[in-house]
């Protein structure tokens, strides 16, 4: 189990910066003006799905259950769902400013990233059964790892490049700040993954 985290951990790495660099590419070629506003969100989205496809193996779809942002299918057709809240607003930046918000590529990124944690995991999963285990939805093996892989470069990006444990302790905190109500056992499984 330790050396497929440590196997994932790095392919994780790898996610974000070819998300990153999709999202980039896509902008640039959307920004030409010879491209028609209402045209350049489709011609977006074909783009980065194709390149997701060719790099990840899953194909993106969209899913209109607001109460998830993504979802994997591990069917034969290996797709990858999204919110349409997401994809909207995805949509809604490219047509506007033909680029994407910070906090909607953020979103996308860690939505993405912790969506393909799941595909590389694969396992089926039984949500319902996951929330009434005893330890919750949040306290799945499966479920720390893609959170704490959505969220490393967050974690990254806020410490010093030469950290004290308190300072590490305290980014990663922050991070899972909102599991306050989850019981010390489930916190510790998040901190030291």
């Amino acid at each position: 189990m330790k050396i497929q985290i440590i196997l994932e951990a790095l392919n994780i790495k790898n996610y974000h910066n070819d998300i990153i660099s999709f999202i980039n590419d896509c902008e640039k070629m959307v920004s030409d003006p010879n491209i028609d506003k209402y045209e350049a969100p489709y011609k977006f989205w074909e783009e980065f799905s194709k390149r997701c496809y060719n790099r990840f193996h899953v194909k993106l779809a969209n899913t209109t259950d607001h109460r998830v942002m993504g979802s994997v299918s591990h069917e034969n057709d290996k797709k990858l769902y999204l919110s349409i809240d997401i994809v909207n607003k995805v949509f809604d930046d490219i047509k506007l400013y033909r680029t994407i918000s910070p906090s909607a590529k953020q979103i996308l990124i860690e939505v993405l990233v912790h969506e393909l944690t799941h595909h590389v995991q694969k396992t089926k999963r039984d949500y319902k059964k996951a929330a009434k285990n005893k330890k919750g939805y949040f306290g799945d093996p499966s479920e720390i790892s893609a959170f704490v892989n959505q969220n490393i470069k967050n974690i990254e990006r806020d410490l010093p490049s030469n950290y004290t444990s308190k300072q590490l302790y305290d980014v990663i905190s922050n991070t899972f700040r909102f599991f306050s109500h989850y019981s010390q056992e489930i916190k510790n499984q998040y901190i030291k993954q």
